[in-house]
């Protein structure tokens, strides 16, 4: 018995220690608190950037090659012609004067979005923090700055991540003026909430809009871009977690990242019913953000309208599932469960990381034109007969090595023809305009060809 009694002391003093130490951590992180929230954005945007800047010098996209082209003219052509395009005109009037001060290389306008990246990550942390405390916010933060498709956007010249800065801000703007009102009318609020809800869903609706109804406006009936499907939820899970479609991952490692959102869907579940009303309602809010850019999207993406479903316009969205994750974890009780989530999570991020950074460029046309412009003479035509490659080629071009649109017209007397060649290997015949030229040399890499035509 006295054995019993001596055990169950030492018990009793070793959750004591256990819980002066807790303590003692607790009241040192509020003294610490002012400097938490200063040093750990910062921090959390160090991580973000080392991730971004790794491929800043990967070939441009099309897309990317139309922005870096568009902001070209003075900033009249920009207003006009941004009209037409995928993105929001306010993104390429940033860009214009983005690439007037830093330059037009891929670095420097990529740059931009990584900017707004850190932005968005800062502006978050904070919102976090008002909605909860800054240990959510540390946690919800460093699961945002780590998460995949964030960084793969931040390394774009895209309005991604400045579309999701300029939502964050609109959120945090719109809430802390609903609790001022909150705070002075009192009683008279007792609607607030579904209030809070319609005006921050109006506010998400109109800073989509834009870039939604140029996307109706300029998509073939989904001949460029996919409409909604079956496969398509699987393809936002997959994407948020990993950056690749579902049918693109080996199937062990969709097997974890199925296991792992479960297990992070279920405890947030659990978490749900057993957390504060004050931390429901918020996490509610939270989800009401998560799922308004979605469903537009999906609505958008059925019959009548035309196919627009794409995992990287709902970047906003996916943000906050990423903060999400950090919010779940830190509020879980269980010390177990918490580290052993928390692993899982590194560990998808980590992989989707990988994928993010390994990534095979959208285009060779920046190796093709290097090999061009290592043998052509200075001056010497360079014509392009896709328009896609035509943009992309512009981006590199040079005043020693000018690059045109071919179209239909041969007037020099030798001159470099860029074309994409099948990938099966096929001859490709040459346009009738070039019936007169024989080809003085031939550079192919991978499916692009360029041929030295000389009368």
């Amino acid at each position: 018995m006295g054995d019993k009694k001596k055990v169950k002391e030492i018990i009793k003093n070793i959750e004591k220690t256990k819980n002066r130490v807790a303590s003692k951590f607790d009241k040192r992180f509020e003294e610490k608190e002012r400097l938490f929230s200063l040093v750990m954005p910062v921090l959390f945007g160090v991580v973000f950037l080392i991730f971004s800047v790794i491929n800043l010098k990967s070939p441009v996209s099309y897309n990317e090659a139309y922005s870096a082209y568009l902001v070209r003219g003075d900033f009249s052509q920009v207003i006009g012609e941004s009209i037409n395009s995928l993105n929001p005109p306010i993104f390429y009037i940033v860009l214009k004067m983005w690439s007037s001060i830093f330059g037009t290389s891929e670095v420097a306008m990529r740059f931009m979005s990584i900017f707004f990246g850190l932005v968005s990550i800062v502006v978050l942390y904070q919102l976090l923090k008002k909605w909860f405390n800054v240990k959510i916010a540390i946690s919800g933060t460093f699961f945002v700055a780590i998460s995949p498709m964030f960084i793969r956007y931040a390394q774009e010249i895209g309005s991604y991540t400045m579309m999701t800065a300029i939502t964050l801000m609109v959120v945090y703007f719109l809430d802390s003026r609903l609790d001022n009102s909150k705070a002075k009318k009192g009683k008279k609020n007792k609607n607030k909430k579904l209030k809070t809800v319609l005006i921050i869903f109006g506010a998400i609706i109109l800073s989509y809009l834009p870039r939604v109804i140029i996307r109706l406006a300029s998509t073939k009936g989904g001949e460029e871009i996919s409409g909604f499907s079956m496969k398509s939820p699987a393809d936002l899970v997959s994407n948020v977690l990993f950056y690749k479609n579902a049918g693109e991952v080996e199937s062990w490692i969709a097997i974890f990242g199925i296991i792992t959102f479960g297990a992070i869907a279920y405890n947030a579940y659990k978490l749900f019913k057993t957390t504060t009303i004050k931390n429901r309602t918020t996490l509610s809010k939270i989800l009401i953000l998560i799922a308004i850019p979605i469903i537009l999207m999906t609505v958008f993406s059925l019959p009548p309208f035309r196919g627009s479903f794409i995992s990287r316009d709902v970047l906003f969205s996916v943000v906050l599932i990423w903060a999400m994750v950090g919010i779940t974890i830190t509020l879980t009780k269980d010390k177990k469960v918490k580290k052993i989530l928390m692993i899982l999570m590194l560990i998808v991020s980590l992989f989707g990381i990988v994928n993010v950074q390994t990534r095979e460029p959208e285009s060779h046309i920046k190796d093709i034109m290097a090999e061009v412009f290592m043998v052509a003479e200075e001056k010497e035509p360079i014509l392009i007969g896709n328009e896609e490659k035509y943009y992309e080629g512009v981006f590199y071009s040079s005043e020693k090595h000018p690059v045109s649109r071919f179209e239909g017209k041969a007037e020099d007397e030798k001159f470099w023809y860029v074309f994409n060649r099948p990938k099966t290997g096929e001859e490709v015949e040459l346009p009738e305009a070039f019936s007169e030229y024989y080809i003085k040399s031939e550079i192919t890499l991978d499916h692009y060809t360029a041929l030295e035509l000389s009368k």
